[in-house]
């Protein structure tokens, strides 16, 4: 824009500055035609003297009578040449076949001896010159000539100069319109640019080769430019990311435009939306809900009918959006509760279990205590009852240490709260432990190890594997059966197995078997003093080691139990590191 004012201005002054240079060229003129026009007229008062001089004019003429003569010379530059007698009040006496023109009327009344105009009729210059002798004044001469081939008309040279003033404002007008035009095409050429910038933010735009003024503009343009491509890409790689994060995480999602019934689903949520006997029935009934209550949340559980246990909560909200434009959105939250609804069930089934198993013991402790109170009970009868109450408060103190020991295996421990030892010792001390149980049963018991370092494990852990593995072998094991207890390792793992040839166990019950408070049949009742509790003691413990645990057993053929222990969760004896 300075660079069009500048240019602006710059043809304004040249107009100025022609306008100027004709005036004075007029002026100029104006006077040079006029010296010359005198020159010419003193050209002329010459001429008419020589050619009076050369006739002798003045020696033809009678003065004193009243006879007159009108003489015409000719000459080569001269119209014509007429001679006016007067008398002595300066009266015409006798006129040529000229009439008096202008100049020779202005001789004659201002009495000069010289006068001269331009007729604009005939386009000539009129001289008059007076004829003086002792007299005085006796005639005028008055003479003309043409000025068709005067170098300098002043009529031809107004013309001229108006024609130069019209062509020089009419160049001036074309400059000014070819030079907006030319200033213009730098912001239709920009605003093309930013404007496809806009509409297609992903193609890099770039605003090429601006000079002085427009420079700035351009910069700023293409920095606008480029922000708004960057801001693009990072919309573009934020949508990614939320829509990722809305396809993996374990929340559906749905939302509902309640005006056109538009509809979006996240992974999960289409998912199960249209698989049979999915979410769909369900959630149109909750719309549908919605829409006849003045409510703004709804929800409701949802039990879906599908080979897996399956349970959400779905929550129904109606958002308002803040244009008014925009219309009203249901959206509808999908919680897998799935989880959750079996820790419940897990835990109203360990409260039922546990209730119906205190309650036989305390029914015995309660009925043998009362009936021992009778006095004419005889002292070996007496005896017997108190053998059963010891017996089952026995039994009672052992399933409630076997709670306890439940609900601490399923915390994780501090790293501060570990206790590190081990392996082999923890087997041989739970060995030693359960010697005299081993001895009555004149049980052969035998552990082999082939491990080529010595290897700490969590106490906490690993103890209650051993001591329940080792008791149940101990329970359903035949007498003078075998119990083998053998420690190896692989590259990544160490590996520990307990074998029995007991009574063994199902197929059909190996899937339950870690179950709490299951138990297999008649032989792993009561009588046992077994509380259903023990394997999924070992498995808990198990499983915050990061390892594994499987069972190999066929009935009467006894059962193996493998507990692998990844060697990333155990430590090597310091003198070994």
């Amino acid at each position: 824009m300075k660079q069009y004012v500048k240019s602006m201005s710059l043809i304004r002054l040249l107009v100025i500055m022609g306008s100027l240079a004709i005036l004075t060229l007029g002026i100029m003129n104006h006077y040079i035609s006029k010296r010359d026009t005198e020159k010419q007229t003193y050209y002329l008062s010459e001429t008419i003297s020589q050619l009076v001089t050369q006739y002798e004019l003045e020696k033809e003429m009678n003065w004193q009578t009243s006879t007159f003569q009108s003489i015409r010379f000719d000459h080569p530059t001269l119209i014509s040449l007429n001679i006016t007698f007067l008398d002595a009040l300066g009266d015409a006496l006798e006129v040529t076949t000229q009439p008096l023109t202008q100049a020779s009327t202005t001789l004659i009344r201002s009495g000069n001896n010289l006068a001269s105009n331009v007729s604009k009729e005939t386009n000539q210059l009129m001289v008059s010159q007076a004829i003086v002798n002792q007299n005085g004044r006796i005639g005028i001469r008055q003479v003309s000539q043409s000025l068709h081939d005067y170098p300098y008309n002043l009529s031809t040279l107004k013309k001229l100069l108006l024609w130069l003033i019209t062509l020089l404002y009419g160049l001036a007008t074309c400059a000014i319109y070819i030079l907006s035009r030319h200033n213009q095409q730098p912001v239709k050429y920009a605003l093309s640019v930013v404007e496809e910038a806009l509409t297609h933010p992903e193609n890099q735009q770039e605003l090429m080769i601006a000079k002085d003024e427009w420079s700035l503009l351009y910069d700023k343009l293409n920095q606008l430019m480029r922000n708004n491509h960057q801001l693009h890409f990072q919309q573009l790689v934020a949508e990614e990311k939320l829509e990722y994060l809305l396809n993996n995480v374990e929340i559906g999602i749905i939302t509902v435009n309640l005006e056109t019934d538009e509809r979006t689903f996240n992974a999960m949520a289409r998912d199960y939306y249209y698989r049979p006997n999915g979410l769909k029935s369900d959630i149109e009934s909750l719309l549908k809900q919605l829409s006849k209550s003045n409510k703004r949340t709804i929800a409701k559980e949802i039990v879906l009918d599908l080979p897996t246990f399956k349970v959400f909560k779905a929550e129904i909200r109606i958002n308002t959006t803040a244009s008014i434009q925009q219309a009203e959105e249901a959206i509808i939250i999908l919680y897998d509760i799935t989880s959750i609804k079996i820790l419940e069930r897990a835990h109203e089934t360990l409260i039922r279990n546990v209730a119906h198993e205190l309650k036989t013991p305390i029914t015995s402790i309660v009925g043998f205590t009362e009936t021992i109170l009778d006095e004419s009970l005889p002292s070996d009868t007496q005896k017997e009852f108190i053998k059963i109450i010891d017996k089952e408060g026995k039994r009672l103190n052992q399933l409630v240490n076997r709670i306890l020991e439940l609900l601490k295996t399923q915390h994780q421990l501090t790293e501060v709260a570990i206790v590190w030892k081990d392996i082999s010792e923890v087997i041989k001390e739970e060995m030693i432990i359960y010697h005299p149980l081993i001895q009555a049963k004149y049980l052969k018991i035998d552990l082999i190890s082939s491990l080529q370092s010595t290897y700490e494990v969590s106490e906490q852990y690993f103890q209650p594997i051993i001591k329940n593995l080792l008791e149940n072998a101990i329970h359903y094991s035949i007498e003078s059966g075998d119990i083998n207890l053998k420690l190896t390792e692989t590259s990544k793992s160490i590996v520990f197995s307990i074998q029995d040839n007991g009574i063994g166990i199902a197929e059909v019950d190996q899937q339950r078997i870690f179950e709490k408070f299951y138990r297999v049949g008649e032989s792993r009742d009561r009588k046992n003093g077994g509380t259903g509790l023990g394997l999924s003691i070992v498995q808990n413990c198990v499983e915050q080691l990061n390892g594994q645990i499987t069972l190999e057993s066929k009935v009467n053929q006894g059962a193996t139990f493998i507990v692998t222990i990844p060697k990333k969760n155990l430590v090597r004896h310091r003198s070994e590191v």
